[in-house]
């Protein structure tokens, strides 16, 4: 009995771990990229690889996440994307979530939108994403 009870813990404990994100995708016929989003509106790179059928199976697997945009160029693979000077000279920017929009152009184009926000600076950012949904 105390084998069910332990069991139906690490279950519900991995299914809250789950709801607690947001998933972006983008994919094409044979890549996705999966970015999700924390309860804190942190945005994090949790696959870039081979496709994915369900991103939720990503974090079961409890990756290490990576902030998908950085402050600085941190990590061997994900450098920083741009960098900008603020008006009081700190070169710094911590980017928030604030939402995302996906739309089909036609059958084969997808255009993905994350809109993010600056923790500190009056900053706001879209970054752009167009996906070919039949090449790679």
């Amino acid at each position: 009995m105390n084998k069910y009870i332990i069991l139906l813990i690490c279950i519900l404990a991995d299914f809250t771990l789950v709801a607690q994100y947001k998933y972006i995708e983008v994919n094409t016929l044979n890549t996705s990229l999966v970015l999700c989003v924390n309860q804190q509106h942190n945005l994090y790179l949790l696959h870039y690889g081979s496709k994915i059928k369900n991103p939720e199976q990503l974090l079961v697997e409890k990756p290490q996440l990576y902030e998908a945009y950085p402050a600085f160029g941190f990590y061997t693979e994900f450098h920083q994307p741009f960098s900008m000077t603020q008006s009081d000279g700190n070169m710094s920017a911590r980017w928030q979530y604030v939402s995302h929009e996906q739309q089909k152009l036609n059958k084969d184009i997808t255009h993905t939108i994350v809109k993010m926000k600056d923790e500190h600076y009056p900053v706001r950012l879209e970054i752009n994403y167009l996906s070919y949904l039949n090449e790679d």
